[in-house]
Formats: C-alpha cells, structure tokens, sequence
C-alpha cells in the first residue's frame, strides 16, 4: 500500500516576503533535471525558502530534481527577469552532493513583493540526507539513511525514516509518522 502526502501549495504559504503589496500577479517557472549519484555520496540541500518534497526511492542511482520558482511581481513585464533572480546551483564537493536555492540581484527593483523556490526531489531512499531550510513545509517520505533537518519557519515532515533522524525547527511544528531508529525532534517555538 502505497501513501501520499501532499504540500499544500497557496500562493500566501512559505512566500518570503520582500516588499508587500496587494497590487501583484503571481509569476512561476519549472525545470526538471536528472543527477546521477555516486554510490557513498550524501545529499546537502540549502533552501533560501519554499516548500520542499524529498522522496525515497528504492534502488536508483539518480535524483529526479524539479524546480519551481514562484514569485510575486509589480510588473509582469519584469517577470521572467524576476523567475531569473530566483536561482539554484548543484556542484559535488567531495562526497556530497549540495543543491542551493538562493536569490541574486536587486529583488525590490524588479518589483518582486514575494517569492519561493520549491523543490520535489525524488532521490535513492539509502542516501543520507542534511536540509536547511529558511521557510516553508519540508516533507521527507521514505529515508533509509540519517536525516538531518534544520528549519528556520514553517513545519517539517517526516514519514517512514528507518535510520533515525535528527529534526530542528525554530518556529513550527515537526509531525512523525512511521519509521524506525532514534528521531531527535527540537522545536523553539511551534
């Protein structure tokens, strides 16, 4: 039997917030990719904020990335200048594998009230994987391998790790469902 969990996906949720203005049209992008891992590698994600959906996968030797950059903009003239400055980098160092979300250039002059980076990853479920997530719901299904999860805003999920996890978020909620092994879960404020 097979479970699903969805992010929920409003415009208003895990939107950092720039400058606010009602007077906005909501712009967004997707890009898919394929990166193929290294068997020993570990997974590095540092998300500038937006919702992020990590997948366990059994017996792959890729990660199935999809970017959404989604923001908010004055003029949607702008837009594509605007999705642009919403960025993402992937480089190996070593053994690890870091994918970055960040932003680049001058945010308030392209009229970009709010913006997120979300990200569905589908990746091999005995990879270990470490996340930092500045704000939005990070929802891990299916680890095999240590967790290790940082969050600044929003809630953190995690359904059916089986190597133990080690959970911390500063203003949110943490729900556990399922899995195995010793789950460390620190909340601040949530």
């Amino acid at each position: 039997r097979q479970r699903q969990m969805c992010i929920r996906d409003s415009t208003q949720k895990a939107m950092v917030a720039v400058k606010p203005n009602e007077n906005t049209e909501a712009v967004q992008q997707t890009v898919t990719t394929t990166i193929p891992v290294v068997p020993g590698q570990s997974f590095l994600l540092d998300s500038a904020g937006g919702n992020i959906l990590l997948e366990g996968v059994e017996n792959s030797e890729t990660i199935h990335l999809e970017v959404t950059r989604l923001a908010r903009v004055q003029d949607t003239q702008k837009a594509q200048e605007a999705l642009d400055a919403l960025r993402w980098t992937r480089e190996e160092i070593g053994d690890v594998l870091h994918l970055k979300t960040f932003t680049e250039g001058d945010l308030v002059g392209l009229g970009i009230e709010e913006y997120r980076i979300d990200l569905r990853i589908q990746y091999p479920m005995s990879m270990p994987i470490e996340i930092t997530n500045t704000n939005g719901e990070t929802l891990i299904q299916r680890a095999e391998a240590p967790v290790v999860v940082n969050q600044q805003k929003g809630t953190i999920h995690i359904l059916n790790a089986t190597a133990g996890a080690d959970l911390r978020n500063q203003s949110g909620d943490i729900n556990i469902e399922g899995g195995d092994g010793t789950i460390k879960a620190t909340t601040v404020k949530g």
